[in-house]
């Protein structure tokens, strides 16, 4: 199964949900990556404090950028879960969605990023039970 991880801009939410994916999930049966419907061409990478949070959660980082959702992406998702409250599930018709209504915060708002972090570790780690 091919996981696509969806946030608005692929800087935070989605790109940590595929962090914690590829960090907990050791099978065989799914992989995942993660993009966003829009990018900022002005922050085009993770901010400073997610990366701390996860690296105190001995979360291996490796930001690339962020990615866009494009039609390759959408060909090869079999799953579509987003990672976000302001990203209409419409937009990925024909596949099987699944919503995690998390908020996004500032970026420099340390409390606010560390708490998404651990609802969206929590949610992941389900989903990694789920897999098997």
């Amino acid at each position: 199964m091919n996981i696509l991880f969806v946030c608005k801009h692929n800087r935070f939410r989605s790109k940590v949900a595929e962090l914690v994916f590829k960090h907990l999930y050791k099978g065989e049966k799914a992989q995942a990556k993660s993009a966003g419907i829009i990018l900022d061409l002005m922050h085009p990478y993770m901010s400073r404090t997610v990366v701390r949070v996860l690296r105190d959660k001995n979360i291996p980082v490796m930001d690339n950028g962020a990615k866009k959702v494009d039609d390759f992406l959408l060909k090869w998702a079999d799953r579509v879960i987003i990672v976000a409250d302001n990203v209409a599930p419409e937009y990925f018709k024909g596949k099987l969605i699944t919503l995690w209504e998390i908020n996004d915060c500032a970026e420099d708002d340390a409390y606010g990023v560390s708490k998404r972090v651990d609802m969206i570790e929590q949610k992941v780690q389900e989903l990694v039970k789920s897999l098997g």
